[in-house]
């Protein structure tokens, strides 16, 4: 969507939220598919001030930007999905009420070091007798409770406090949140229909891979909506499903394109399991999908990406550079420039607001 949402919250609810893990390419991710693209600041701002954003657990089980009306699909719909290969112990139903409760009696964000005289002894015992990490039996008791609080929608991150991440309790920081009694099933119907209607046509097993699924399940969730869906065949490689009222958009040919200046770990990069169609020359996965789950920021032009880029900051500038992928030709290369030239300019203006 070239001229972009009219919001940032409208643009994390149309993608199904921008990866926050780390949470500056997040900011941009949303910059960049809004109006007027917003400053880094005023995307803070969304999240800390207007609380209409929230960080919170999603898909893939890892962190995501929202906007907070949606924070509830993926709250209840991940309950389905398959956690992590998170080994050790687990709260009990009991414990992580009691720490639930902890966390809503107090004042506002908090973080590890605050609780941790909190851990349930029986918790601490079993990081005890099987230690995961370097981290104290205390810390790592917390840690595990804090993460499934925050895949069941009772806690988000915020800020840091000191070097520490802060979270804080739903409750306490965004009670009026929209949060409708849906079930698990509901939810992940919800989700996948959305996931269609932005980033179809889509093979099931593309749909797994983005929410990290289990692809039977998401069979079952698509079914809801099959006499909605038409099935496409793209490059010899059928099952691709998309909503029968938005397969004309495929027939049309834009009067224009732009290359864009995609974030590290951006939503785009992460929608399909089939990375092949989306380069022109397939050997050039690891330059993007890199080792030890580094996606790096690129350029993004006709369907495909076709460059990666850095970028360096002072308080005063910002300085860009790139590396064309294989393949890449001269046309190409002059639109490349062109949006270094653009969206540059504009990622200097969002990244100096901070």
């Amino acid at each position: 969507m070239i001229e972009g949402f009219p919001s940032p919250e409208e643009a994390a609810s149309a993608i199904l939220g921008a990866q926050a893990q780390i949470e500056a390419p997040a900011r941009w991710a949303l910059a960049l598919r809004t109006q007027n693209i917003p400053t880094a600041s005023e995307i803070k701002d969304k999240l800390l001030v207007e609380k209409s954003l929230v960080r919170a657990w999603g898909q893939r089980d890892t962190v995501h930007m929202y906007a907070t009306d949606d924070w509830h699909l993926f709250a209840k719909a991940q309950s389905l999905w398959p956690a992590s290969a998170r080994r050790g112990a687990m709260p009990t139903d009991e414990e992580l009420a009691d720490f639930i409760g902890t966390i809503e009696g107090l004042d506002g964000p908090f973080t590890r070091s605050h609780l941790l005289e909190a851990a349930p002894p029986r918790l601490v015992q079993a990081f005890v007798d099987e230690p995961q990490n370097n981290d104290p039996p205390e810390r790592m008791a917390i840690t595990r409770l804090i993460w499934v609080a925050g895949r069941e929608g009772f806690l988000s991150s915020t800020e840091n406090i000191g070097r520490e991440q802060g979270y804080v309790s739903r409750k306490k920081w965004v009670p009026g949140a929209k949060w409708p009694d849906i079930t698990p099933e509901d939810a992940a119907i919800e989700v996948v229909r959305r996931y269609l209607k932005t980033w179809g046509p889509a093979r099931v097993q593309d749909i797994a891979h983005f929410l990290g699924a289990r692809i039977t399940d998401t069979r079952r969730w698509v079914e809801p909506m099959r006499d909605q869906l038409v099935e496409l065949e793209i490059e010899g490689l059928g099952g691709h499903l998309m909503f029968k009222e938005d397969a004309e958009c495929l027939q049309a040919t834009p009067e224009s394109w732009q290359a864009r200046l995609l974030p590290a770990y951006d939503t785009q990069m992460m929608t399909h399991a089939n990375k092949e169609p989306l380069l022109k020359n397939a050997d050039d996965q690891p330059r993007v999908w890199a080792k030890s789950a580094v996606v790096k920021p690129t350029i993004f032009y006709k369907g495909q990406f076709v460059a990666v880029w850095s970028h360096k900051a002072t308080k005063r500038a910002v300085s860009l550079d790139f590396e064309p992928l294989t393949g890449v030709d001269g046309g190409i290369g002059r639109e490349i420039k062109e949006a270094l030239k653009r969206d540059g300019a504009e990622l200097e203006r969002h990244l100096l607001s901070l």
